[in-house]
């Protein structure tokens, strides 16, 4: 499994067409083979930064994508609109451990 985990930072251009390319992005890499999870938002302290996290089900995935012309053309359109990239990592994980989950319904917690 592959983690992806990026800051972006949003202050040198239109918020609104940002916010329009990253939801699009997302869906699109949601959609993707190997794709178990894509969110992009907004942080609550700092409207003019998103995170953006990923979880890939195997590196070959994970590599596809980042091959893919959509993707060519998803870095070249946040260069265009002034979106600065802080961070941008990726790692490897072995095995996924749920940290918290649902209580069961019939749950007196």
């Amino acid at each position: 499994m592959i983690i992806v985990i990026g800051i972006l930072d949003l202050r040198h251009c239109n918020l609104d067409a940002a916010g329009a390319v990253a939801a699009e992005h997302m869906a699109s890499v949601a959609a993707q083979p190997g794709c178990a999870h894509c969110s992009i938002a907004v942080d609550c302290t700092d409207p003019h930064r998103l995170h953006l996290t990923e979880r890939w089900d195997t590196p070959e995935a994970f590599l596809a994508n980042g091959k893919s012309p959509r993707q060519k053309a998803f870095s070249d359109m946040i260069g265009e609109l002034g979106i600065t990239i802080v961070d941008l990592r990726a790692w490897a994980a072995d095995e996924w451990i749920g940290l918290l989950q649902s209580a069961p319904k019939d749950s007196t917690r």
